[in-house]
């Protein structure tokens, strides 16, 4: 009898941790109206930590694939840019460090929009100079805001699982939470 209790209690606040409102439904729905994932995820606040909208980007486009969905959640909640700002500095350098955390963001969002994998490397064409005579000896050269570490989307997300795992290890669970799951042993 307590366990069922526990078990409602339980399903209660998730409900209520997960549910958005109404007022915040009908916000959402306004973002949406008529933009592609493309527009929405780029005009994003970079740390606006709206689970109810992330959620609502991947339901209402129908992103069924786990590894998207998850990026989805990063993106609006600002950690999967954060770091990787730090992870171009660290490894690559701070020169047009945020122009290549921008490509890379933007290609993140092709890849979620298209589900596919992206390549992160771009190359100088001639059309990329004025002056051709310069032009034609950088042709074929990666673009400066080519990342020189990260080849493609997949790497990026598959480094961050990594570093998220890493960091969940270093980290004990809150004190609250494990009273509760010692709670519910308890019971049962």
């Amino acid at each position: 009898m307590q366990a069922e209790k526990m078990e409602d209690t339980l399903k209660t606040l998730i409900d209520l941790l997960t549910q958005p409102d109404q007022e915040q439904m009908k916000i959402i729905e306004d973002m949406f109206n008529n933009k592609s994932i493309k527009e929405i995820l780029i005009s994003i606040n970079r740390d606006s930590s709206d689970f109810h909208l992330s959620e609502c980007i991947i339901s209402r486009f129908e992103i069924s694939e786990i590894k998207y969905q998850n990026v989805v959640r990063q993106l609006v909640d600002g950690g999967l840019l954060r770091w990787l700002d730090k992870y171009i500095c660290v490894h690559e350098g701070v020169a047009c460090s945020a122009d290549k955390t921008s490509f890379i963001k933007n290609r993140l969002i092709v890849a979620v929009a298209d589900g596919e994998n992206k390549t992160l490397k771009d190359y100088y064409t001639i059309v990329s100079f004025p002056d051709r005579e310069y032009g034609k000896k950088q042709v074929g050269k990666l673009t400066f805001w080519s990342s020189v570490t990260l080849e493609d989307t997949d790497s990026v997300l598959n480094l961050y699982k990594e570093h998220l795992a890493v960091a969940a290890a270093s980290v004990e669970f809150p004190t609250i939470f494990s009273a509760l799951v010692k709670k519910i042993r308890a019971i049962d």
